[in-house]
Parts: C-alpha cells; sequence; structure tokens
C-alpha cells in the first residue's frame, strides 16, 4: 500500500498563502491542525498513537507555505498581482512550488525514516493527481471571492463534490492501511498470546510431574504423542491444540493428592489406589471453575477410561469416550 499524507484543508491552507500575511497564514494552519486532533481525539482515531504524525504533517505545511511567501516576497508577488490576469502563471508556479516541498518532504520522511521506496511513498500520484488539483481550486476560489461573492457562493456546492471525488479514494486508502496495520498487530499480539499460552501448559505440566518423581516428563510425552496422533487423524488445528492443552493438564488433578502417596516407592494398597484414581475428577472439577480452560474438563475427566468399558472414573464404553481423551 501507499503511504499518503491527508491534508483535507489543501484547498483553504493554499488560499491562505495567497490571501493572507504570514503570521496569518501560521495562525490558518495552527487552527486548521488543532481542529483536525480534536477530531482524532472525539472520534477516538486509532492515529493518535502516531502523536509525531500531526506535528511532522503541521511542519512541512508550514515550511510548503513559508516557500510560497519566499518567492511571493522575492518577486513582489501582492495578493491583486496574483489575482491578475498576468499572475496566474505566478500562480501555476507557487501552486507548484507548495505541493512539491510538502510531497517531498514528505517522500524524504517516509524513505529515511521508515525505509519505504519513493515510489512507494505516493509522491507522484498524491501531488500530481490530487494535492496540485486541490491548490488550483484554493485559487480559483480566491479569484471567485475577488470577482463575484455570490458567485462565489453558487461555486462553493460543486468545489465540495470535486473536493470530495478527490479525497473520497485517498479516504478510503487511508482507512484501508489503517485496517490492515491494526489486522497485522492483532495477529501479532495473537500469536504472542498463543507462545504465552503454550509456555504457561508446559510451565504447569513441568510442575505437575515435579510432584511425582516416577513420571519425569510426562506430561510432555504425552502432549507429543496424543499430537502426532491428531494429526495423523488429520483433525484440524484448533482440535490439536485442545489434545495438546489437555495433554499437559491432563494429570492437574494429581496436585490434591498427598505427596506420602505419590512418593510411596513401595506398591499402593487399594484404598491408595482408589485415591489416585481421583485425580481425574479432580482435575476436571479444577477446570470447570476456569472460564477458559472449562472446555478441556471433559478429556481430563475421561483420560483414563478404557475402550472395553473397564476404565475410570465413569466406565464409559467405546465411542462414549471423547476423542480428545482416548
Amino acid at each position: 500500500p501507499q503511504h499518503r499524507s491527508y491534508e483535507g484543508s489543501t484547498i483553504a491552507l493554499f488560499a491562505s498563502a495567497l490571501l493572507l500575511a504570514e503570521w496569518q497564514f501560521l495562525l490558518v494552519v495552527l487552527t486548521s491542525f488543532s481542529i483536525e486532533w480534536l477530531k482524532q481525539r472525539w472520534t477516538h482515531s486509532p492515529m493518535l498513537r502516531n502523536w509525531y504524525v500531526q506535528p511532522f504533517n503541521m511542519a512541512k505545511t508550514i515550511l510548503g507555505g513559508m516557500s510560497v511567501y519566499l518567492l511571493r516576497n522575492s518577486y513582489q508577488l501582492s495578493p491583486e498581482r496574483l489575482l491578475s490576469s498576468e499572475g496566474i502563471l505566478w500562480a501555476v508556479v507557487l501552486i507548484v512550488l507548495y505541493v512539491a516541498v510538502n510531497q517531498i518532504i514528505l517522500a524524504i520522511w517516509l524513505h529515511g525514516v521508515r525505509g519505504i521506496s519513493l515510489h512507494e511513498t505516493g509522491m507522484v500520484s498524491d501531488g500530481l493527481l490530487i494535492e496540485i488539483p486541490l491548490a488550483s481550486i484554493g485559487y480559483v476560489t480566491v479569484l471567485l471571492l475577488q470577482e463575484n461573492l455570490l458567485l462565489s457562493l453558487f461555486m462553493l456546492a460543486p468545489i465540495a463534490l470535486i473536493y470530495q471525488s478527490f479525497m473520497l479514494p485517498k479516504i478510503q486508502a487511508d482507512a484501508m492501511t489503517r485496517l490492515e496495520d491494526m489486522n497485522a498487530e492483532m495477529t501479532e499480539a495473537y500469536a504472542e498470546i498463543q507462545q504465552l499460552n503454550e509456555e504457561l501448559f508446559l510451565t504447569l505440566a513441568k510442575f505437575f510431574d515435579a510432584r511425582d518423581p516416577y513420571v519425569g516428563s510426562h506430561a510432555a510425552q504425552v502432549a507429543a504423542y496424543a499430537v502426532a496422533i491428531a494429526e495423523e487423524m488429520d483433525l484440524p488445528p484448533e482440535r490439536i491444540e485442545i489434545v495438546r492443552q489437555s495433554a499437559y493438564l491432563h494429570d492437574i488433578g494429581k496436585i490434591a493428592i498427598p505427596e506420602a502417596i505419590l512418593h510411596k516407592p513401595s506398591k499402593l494398597t487399594e484404598t491408595e489406589y482408589e485415591f489416585v484414581k481421583k485425580h481425574t475428577q479432580i482435575g476436571a472439577e479444577f477446570l470447570e471453575t476456569s472460564h477458559g480452560m472449562r472446555h478441556l474438563a471433559p478429556f481430563i475427566r475421561h483420560h483414563h477410561e478404557r475402550w472395553d468399558g473397564r476404565g475410570y472414573p465413569d466406565g464409559l464404553v467405546g465411542e462414549e469416550i471423547p476423542l480428545e481423551a482416548r
């Protein structure tokens, strides 16, 4: 996408540079950009995140205006002379100068700071196709104001329509660029969240495994095998991720099992074994209290079920057992 600077007040700003004194032009620029800044704050525009954009645009607009005043003062181009028949050629020169200074400054900044090529900056397309016609409308508006106020008011409607026809594609392109930027930021944030989730599940798995000295990196190994099987079955990525998370947390219920039982070197008694078996139910109950992990609870509860119905805790048979638990 091309990178453009939108100045909806080009008509008024260039007209001000033709008619007003330098200090009056500066006041118009300050007022114009202040209104734009307030509008962005009122609409909570994403542009506010780049706080430097408005000061930069204001600075280059002032430099463009000062270049006009420099030429006007050097050749004694008063407003009256510029509005005469002989001043039309000078007006064309001033229009090109004003637009060129603005666009060149923008292009140099984008190229130097962001590494954007001069072609991608849109300097030619904006300068020739947008800004020069807008500045020309500003000059024509000044002519009409001098000749006939009533005619000027009558011409405001078509001028506004012309302005809209010029600006609408730019506004649409700007909105699309902002949407693309926001989408890229959201994609990046989502990837970071996914990475944090993966690290969290892995850390929890290591914590649970550390309580049982006989299992080593059991949860991570279960996750690796379960994911490999899920991928071989061509399950969708979302479901494979659920399998991975369930595998990492499948023994979360053992946090409620006393270490004396988990660390017991000899064979467990029947009572102790029955207590250990409750870790599936305890783990499921833990997750059911979590809004973000509640969907994993059935798979944690049933990961010790058996196809023949001899598993626990519910003795489910065959397809009754959730696929993720299997």
